[in-house]
């Protein structure tokens, strides 16, 4: 196995998964309907809210729509990135760290799957509910190995809001508010505007 360093060469290879295998994975729950994701480069965005660990390397948005009722679900996925030699305990509450914000904390790491089996980080995951991915060639988006699946938190609508506000780049931030528009979705106006 190839160890990709330092841990900013992993995220644009698990952007590429997340953009394409994330949404049929065993990480989003089984339901009707189809999903739209939108995806973002958090490992940069300012912390405003501060705080140790406040800063997800990755981030995903998750919108699906029940099939028969006019019902929609929206979901924040959160994603700490970890190199093979940079993944530790420690990693495992740097991901609990941002349930305060997400509703799915996942911890991905560069590491075999076979050798995976009774590891500690997964079963530290599997207690606290964080999902836990492994993925030997991380240039291959077919590669990426679930463990565990993140269990759902239920956070304030208005702090995910307030999360994709802060941390999601404008132009991300417009193509959810333009997709939300064409499904029908009237927002607000912004303060000061009519």
């Amino acid at each position: 196995m190839e160890i990709i360093k330092p841990e900013r060469k992993l995220y644009p290879l698990v952007w590429a998964w997340l953009n394409s295998q994330f949404s049929h994975s065993p990480l989003v729950p089984d339901k009707l309907g189809k999903y739209q994701v939108f995806t973002s480069d958090t490992s940069q965005a300012p912390a405003v809210d501060g705080g140790y660990w406040s800063r997800p390397d990755l981030a995903a948005m998750l919108y699906s729509r029940a099939r028969f009722l006019p019902v929609w679900s929206a979901s924040l996925y959160t994603f700490e990135v970890k190199t093979a030699d940079g993944i530790s305990e420690a990693s495992v509450y740097e991901a609990i760290a941002h349930r305060r914000y997400a509703n799915y904390s996942v911890l991905v790491w560069q590491g075999s799957p076979t050798a995976e089996k009774n590891n500690p980080i997964v079963e530290l995951c599997r207690h606290f509910g964080i999902g836990a991915v492994t993925v030997e060639v991380p240039s291959d988006p077919n590669n990426y190995h679930i463990h565990t699946p993140a269990e759902r938190s239920e956070i304030d609508p208005f702090v995910i809001d307030q999360f994709v506000d802060r941390r999601f780049p404008r132009e991300a931030r417009m193509n959810i508010e333009n997709w939300l528009e064409e499904m029908g979705w009237k927002q607000f106006p912004r303060e000061g505007t009519i």
